[in-house]
């Protein structure tokens, strides 16, 4: 018969499907820092190319994001390849479909979280250091929000939290033996050294940690910390030869260097070259670490009643080190907290049984959060680049009438681009009030930039009205007649003044919340047209089924569409 505890369990894994899902849009870097690079460089995407990223300086490596984005979009670039040999499918994927393939691998990626976790709550418990369940810190990590929606969301500090307890998984399972030594006494523990392979993958796992990024030293520091301990402090290490002590830092060291040099000879093969930058002082209080470092017993005295033979203090202390470090650095985020999931939790659930009260609340808390971060959180972005996509890429049928306009059916396939045709027809998108647009996901492929089928992205962010107010004069018909309402299934270009056979249009995509009309528009609907008036002109505005929200996608943006000159 199955547990209840397996199908809450498996309640559980349902839920982080659906969050993972969800379109909400925590942070830019979720995507600037993996899909958007490995989208232009595997799908050869227009996209956004961070200064992390650029080639003559960069300051990330690209193993990771090659692995976790850049391995799974060849898959995919494969697989549309080989479906579209058996079908009339487009060879231009879809943006739901890249969208559903990044989200997927990181919701895979996060069970590494949950195995650790229940592993090591469950050597606790089998060596006598916990009488509970592991159960308990397994529901607690699967039921919090920051594994739900961060950790499977293409974010560099998800992979950063899941190497470390990697790291974590590999130290303890080195250090605890199969055996309950609770049980024993210090003397008869003859045998502390450890493994061979295990130290090798520590020493792997700790160089791929600190290229994902730098902070990742902050909180593996106990750990390196733990295992000099181990092998030259403790009673029973004392007893070895230095050579014998030495020998077992060998497999560490060998570890960090293969694993280093495989990327840095990533990055060598990706930017062409290697810099070396050195940090600035100001990143962290430098007389702070030299004190800990001349005197590490100073800052592990709250922890001397935990033996370190036993490794509890290790994860504990990974989590205190990681956040007093991070605090005294001057660039926070909240997201750099996300490494510190499986310390908390392993340390909240040691010793202590919760109440139905608290796993209650527990559980209201984290779904208002994750609700509010995936579902509601600049929810619009993801889903109106998808929509964006449909209608800027997938016309057909274009007829001109008397009026310089042009009028295209909107179907379900895309566009043939053509590279000898006189006629082009070119989108502005004007991106005002909201998060960096994820250009990936619109899915335009950068070999278009010359064809008869283009699209210009204008990431106007918080400005001030008047830089948007520019940006729309130079762009959208001054003296334009009002168009009549034309059916949501066709789009409509202007041919420009000064460029026969060139048709523009303008798209500007703003938060529902925000007041264009009080101070840039006047909004006039009446039965027969619709139209935003600028001061004494007027400007057609098409497509006006998408001026309010568009609840049934989960929209919270709207676009407005207008004529260019």
């Amino acid at each position: 018969m199955v547990s209840r505890s397996k199908i809450v369990y498996v309640l559980l894994c349902l839920i982080r499907l659906g969050c993972s899902l969800l379109p909400g849009y925590v942070h830019p870097d979720e995507f600037f820092q993996s899909p958007e690079i490995m989208a232009g460089d595997v799908l050869g995407y227009e996209v956004y190319r961070p200064w992390e990223f650029n080639e003559h300086l960069p300051s990330r490596s690209i193993l990771v994001p090659a692995l976790t984005t850049g391995l799974p979009f060849h898959l995919l670039k494969i697989v549309n390849k080989w479906s579209s040999n058996f079908s009339r499918e487009d060879n231009v994927i879809k943006s739901s479909t890249l969208f559903i393939t990044e989200r997927t691998v990181f919701f895979l990626l996060s069970f590494i979280i949950d195995y650790v976790t229940y592993n090591i709550a469950y050597l606790y418990q089998k060596n006598g250091i916990t009488t509970n369940d592991p159960t308990q810190a397994l529901f607690l990590v699967a039921f919090s929000y920051v594994l739900l929606i961060f950790h499977t969301r293409p974010f560099s500090n998800a992979v950063e939290s899941i190497i470390l307890a990697l790291c974590f998984y590999v130290y303890l399972h080195g250090t605890l033996s199969k055996d309950s030594i609770a049980k024993k006494k210090d003397s008869e523990i003859k045998n502390i050294n450890f493994p061979t392979n295990m130290a090798f993958i520590l020493g792997c796992l700790g160089a791929l940690g600190l290229f994902t990024r730098i902070t990742f030293i902050l909180f593996a520091f106990p750990i390196g910390l733990a295992f000099l301990y181990r092998t030259f402090v403790m009673p029973e290490a004392r007893l070895n030869a230095w050579n014998e002590k030495f020998n077992q830092l060998i497999p560490v060291g060998i570890g960090l260097v293969v694993m280093s040099g495989l990327c840095v000879l990533a990055d060598l093969i990706y930017f062409g070259s290697i810099k070396v930058t050195v940090v600035r002082k100001e990143l962290f209080s430098l007389d702070f670490l030299v004190r800990i470092l001349q005197n590490p017993s100073e800052f592990l005295k709250n922890f001397r009643q935990v033996s370190l033979t036993k490794s509890v203090s290790v994860v504990t202390f990974s989590g205190v080190c990681g956040f007093i470090l991070l605090s005294i650095m001057p660039h926070q985020e909240a997201r750099f907290l996300l490494p510190l999931l499986l310390p908390v939790v392993i340390s909240a659930s040691l010793h202590r049984k919760f109440s139905s009260g608290f796993w209650m609340f527990y559980i209201i808390f984290n779904l208002i959060a994750a609700l509010f971060f995936g579902g509601l959180h600049q929810a619009g972005m993801v889903p109106i680049l998808g929509r964006l996509q449909h209608q800027t890429m997938r016309f057909h049928n274009c007829v001109k009438d008397s009026s310089r306009h042009i009028m295209c059916e909107v179907t379900n396939k895309f566009v043939e681009p053509s590279f000898n045709s006189t006629e082009i027809f070119h989108t502005n998108i004007i991106f005002y009030k909201t998060f960096m647009p994820p250009r990936h996901l619109l899915g335009y492929p950068r070999a278009w930039r010359e064809s008869n089928v283009r699209i210009t992205i204008h990431d106007l962010a918080g400005v001030a009205l008047e830089q948007l107010e520019q940006e729309l004069e130079a762009k959208i018909a001054v003296n334009s007649d009002i168009l009549d309402q034309y059916d949501s299934q066709k789009i409509v270009f202007r041919e420009r003044d000064d460029i026969s056979g060139h048709y523009e249009r303008t798209l500007i995509v703003t938060p529902s919340t925000t007041m264009l009309s009080a101070t840039l528009f006047v909004f006039s609907n009446t039965s027969t047209n619709h139209s935003l008036k600028y001061k004494d002109r007027q400007w057609p505005h098409l497509n006006t089924d998408q001026i309010d929200r568009v609840l049934e996608n989960g929209l919270y943006l709207n676009i407005y569409q207008l004529v260019a000159s």
